[in-house]
């Protein structure tokens, strides 16, 4: 760490030196060692030289990448959070030369650092900072900087909502203004479409603490979760779209959350006209489209997955749902087609499934084979016991994308 911060003799005076150095240390998080006593103390001697180096570095570009690696150490902390750390990262947004990416960093690294410590007192020090970065949120809705500091504060507030603290009332009202969906910026679409994939992991994680949270509330107006969910569903970014798929996975199975589940596939449809099509009409040639084409059909598994849940739980007649000529529209190359098999994402798409008391489920039928600009339909073909339906991928060169069709056993 010496070779970073303040050592004279060997000092890297290079900024890419310093950069590889600090990612190698970030890097170094992910250790084998056992034992949670061990973990915790290898973690706080590894972020009192990170914050040695934070006090002496004045460039954004390493204090970025030096929160970043931060936040990787504090992910793997076993205890509560050191004091030392809280009162660095309070010194650190403090400064009167902290810009809103480095207030983002820190609390950034507070996030991770009290995961699963719900009420935790550590966190008073910084609390007033933390509910003036969501204020500056809600006071400039059109800024990206303040917006994704916001968020930050925003997960970090419903994640403690510390009880018994001066500022419990503060907590309180705040938490009351996020949960007005039509006065909080974090789900707008422009602010989505311009945001990172660290950004996107928030807003999932800020998006299952209010459903789990205050799931009345949020159940009561589902309109402004379709927008990040979906977009979620059909990121470019594999990490964005396993995580979306789990955060929609786990909130299916709470109560009420089959409502979540048909309104995402009704809301489907009208996604992919609005953001997604004219993206794949339009552009110059062949590669402007591919990528938009790929989002579409990532997002596919998830949601019959989503169909086939809520028909079974809420023992629905299966609607017929169509998608977009434009997803089929587009010819493709089966080697820069990307099937589900190459993306871990087939959502038991293809396992055999629907025993004999699931008789409804619904078989997935293309009525475009051989054609490249027909429909997809979800049809309700009801199938008769001890004659169950199990799902096989099959390619052909006419459709080198993978599609699902059923076969009788």
């Amino acid at each position: 760490m010496g070779v970073v911060s303040s050592c004279s003799e060997g000092k890297l005076t290079t900024t890419e030196q310093r950069l590889s150095v600090l990612t190698a240390i970030g890097e170094v998080s992910c250790h084998v060692v056992t034992g949670a006593s061990h973990i915790q103390q290898l973690s706080e001697i590894a972020l009192r030289h990170l914050l040695a180096v934070l006090k002496a570095e004045v460039h954004e570009g390493t204090l970025l990448l030096t929160l970043k690696m931060m936040s990787k150490w504090c992910s793997r902390f076993t205890q509560e959070p050191p004091s030392f750390l809280v009162t660095g990262c309070k010194e650190g947004m403090e400064q009167k030369t902290a810009t809103s990416a480095v207030r983002y960093g820190y609390l950034q690294c507070m996030n991770s650092a009290f995961h699963g410590m719900p009420g935790c007192k550590q966190v008073e020090p910084i609390l007033g900072l933390v509910l003036k970065a969501a204020e500056r949120a809600l006071a400039q809705p059109l800024q990206p900087g303040p917006v994704c500091e916001g968020l930050a504060a925003a997960c970090l507030l419903f994640r403690l909502q510390p009880t018994g603290s001066p500022s419990e009332n503060k907590i309180k009202s705040m938490v009351t203004q996020l949960l007005d969906q039509e006065k909080q910026p974090f789900f707008a679409d422009k602010f989505l479409q311009a945001a990172s994939e660290d950004t996107h992991l928030l807003v999932l994680q800020l998006i299952t603490r209010m459903i789990l949270d205050h799931p009345d509330s949020c159940f009561a107006n589902l309109k402004p979760f379709a927008v990040p969910l979906l977009r979620g569903l059909s990121h470019s970014s594999l990490l964005v779209r396993q995580s979306t798929q789990s955060t929609v996975r786990k909130l299916v199975s709470v109560l009420s959350g089959t409502s979540l589940a048909c309104f995402l596939l009704r809301e489907f449809s009208s996604f992919v006209d609005s953001h997604l099509k004219d993206k794949l009409q339009t552009g110059l040639g062949h590669s402007c489209r591919q990528p938009h084409l790929h989002r579409v059909r990532a997002a596919v598994p998830c949601l019959v997955n989503l169909l086939r849940l809520a028909r079974f739980t809420l023992n629905l007649k299966t609607p017929t749902m169509k998608t977009t000529t434009a997803c089929t529209s587009v010819p493709v190359n089966s080697s820069d087609c990307p099937t589900l098999s190459d993306e871990n994402e087939t959502m038991d798409a293809t396992q055999p499934t629907l025993s004999s008391e699931l008789s409804t489920e619904p078989r997935v039928h293309d009525t475009a084979a051989g054609s490249s600009t027909g429909t997809t339909e979800l049809l309700d073909n009801g199938v008769q016991k001890n004659n169950a339906v199990y799902y096989q991928r099959q390619v052909s060169p006419n459709r080198p994308h993978a599609e699902l069709v059923s076969r009788p056993r």
